[in-house]
């Protein structure tokens, strides 16, 4: 992300800003139809932040709403680890290690997200999304692009 004409620290205390307000624990934004909607639970942290190097890490645990219905909700619980590097001028957001708690069947099951949401596994011989992995795959870039976004918008106001 440019950020032509801002120093590093003061670009550093803008993501710092909105993490703290993004990774709170236990905590909800938004109606779960919203683009923009995250629930929190209790892990979801800034685990790392060091002004002098300009690195911030958080990890996300977060609720991911597919659909829900009168009597059904299908989410599950996603796990990843936000790395932020700012530069003077300059933000580079990475996002690392994601994972998924979502129930198969009586109990959930942790699965990694290189074994759900890549080509091979979550599109079709004839280009389309698959089902279920293929939802995981959808969810995933919204959240991350929503992320991004968010980040942007800390540093350009």
């Amino acid at each position: 992300i440019a950020v032509p004409g801002k120093s590093k620290k003061a670009i550093f205390q803008s993501v710092m800003q909105w993490a703290n307000l993004r990774y709170q624990p236990e905590v909800s934004h938004g109606e779960w139809s919203d683009a923009d909607f995250y629930k929190n639970y209790e892990y979801a942290t800034i685990k790392s932040a060091d002004e002098a190097t300009g690195t911030i890490v958080c990890r996300g645990d977060e609720e991911v709403v597919f659909s829900n219905k009168t009597l059904s909700k299908d989410f599950c619980r996603m796990n990843y680890n936000l790395i932020v590097e700012i530069k003077d001028n300059e933000v580079t957001a990475t996002v690392t290690n994601i994972s998924y708690q979502y129930s198969l069947s009586e109990t959930p099951e942790r699965i990694a997200a290189e074994d759900w949401i890549t080509d091979k596994e979550a599109i079709n011989k004839k280009g389309q999304l698959m089902r279920i992995s293929g939802k995981f795959r959808v969810k995933t870039i919204d959240i991350t692009n929503e992320l991004f976004k968010e980040i942007t918008e800390s540093v350009t106001e």
